[in-house]
């Protein structure tokens, strides 16, 4: 594995993880939101 693919991995992981991160606080500030 050269160092191009390992950076698209790295960056794949990193935006992966920054979607599951933004739907969950989006999913429970919904979730907050319906409840008041």
């Amino acid at each position: 594995m050269n160092r191009k693919q390992r950076n698209m991995l790295g960056v794949g992981i990193v935006v992966i993880l920054i979607l599951f991160l933004g739907v969950q606080s989006f999913s429970n500030a919904l979730s907050f939101y319906y409840e008041v």
